[in-house]
């Protein structure tokens, strides 16, 4: 949302920024992207910057952008299923996950883990955000690690039920995403990189002081309907 206010504010073009937009599934898929020069900057989990830089890979994280609060993010099931409530009964059952090796897996591993099951014996299986409320739907996932606006909706559309906040214990308060480039490109462009992050943390303070600005701003972007957004 901060970036969506931050072009319909101007605060880019502000600061001398034509930026363009692309869409990808996570960080996982963008730090190759940028890597490879198709991406000047990339949004992202933390993990995915961790782990690449750790993999030799020359990356900064230039601007963090959320922190995980209760409520951010949900393992939800179907109701009836026997799951809610208990993240040990995961054992055996298929859980969604967007990514592989970020924050889906690191906090849901951790949240299992503290209940006292073995994570290794859930059934994994990486799914986009968006496919994962038809795949609960059609019995494809007994589970699934759901961000808003899809926590919402599927508590509206499947009356989903929580088995847990992931967010909790160890991951509490646990730094979620963040805007990373490369080295190279922050040392070539220093001046765009700090326009980029004057312009990002503007549009950041904006979305945090007046929440009615996220709620105008998600239809404009996403699929969901003011009312949907307002909930």
């Amino acid at each position: 949302a901060p970036v969506y206010i931050a072009l319909e504010d101007g605060l880019f073009e502000r600061e001398g920024l034509n930026v363009n937009l692309t869409p990808v599934q996570g960080g996982a898929a963008s730090i190759p992207a940028m890597v490879a020069g198709e991406l000047d900057i990339a949004f992202g989990a933390v993990p995915s910057t961790l782990s690449s830089s750790a993999n030799g890979l020359d990356l900064r994280l230039i601007a963090e952008q959320n922190r995980a609060s209760p409520g951010f993010s949900d393992l939800s099931t179907l109701p009836g299923s026997g799951l809610a409530g208990d993240p040990a009964a995961l054992e055996g059952k298929r859980l969604g996950l967007n990514t592989f090796a970020n924050v889906a897996e690191l906090t849901a591993r951790s949240v299992v883990e503290d209940a006292g099951a073995d994570f290794s014996e859930i059934d994994t299986i990486e799914v986009p955000f968006p496919e994962m409320i038809p795949m609960l739907e059609r019995g494809d996932l007994d589970a699934a690690f759901l961000v808003e606006p899809f926590t919402t909706i599927a508590k509206q559309a499947l009356g989903a039920e929580s088995i847990s906040d992931p967010y909790t214990g160890e991951t509490e308060g646990l730094p979620v995403g963040g805007y990373t480039t490369t080295e190279n490109f922050a040392a070539n462009f220093p001046n765009t990189v700090a326009a980029f992050q004057r312009a990002i943390i503007a549009a950041t303070d904006i979305a945090r002081e007046d929440p009615q600005r996220v709620v105008d701003i998600l239809p404009t972007y996403t699929t969901l309907d003011a009312e949907a957004a307002a909930t």
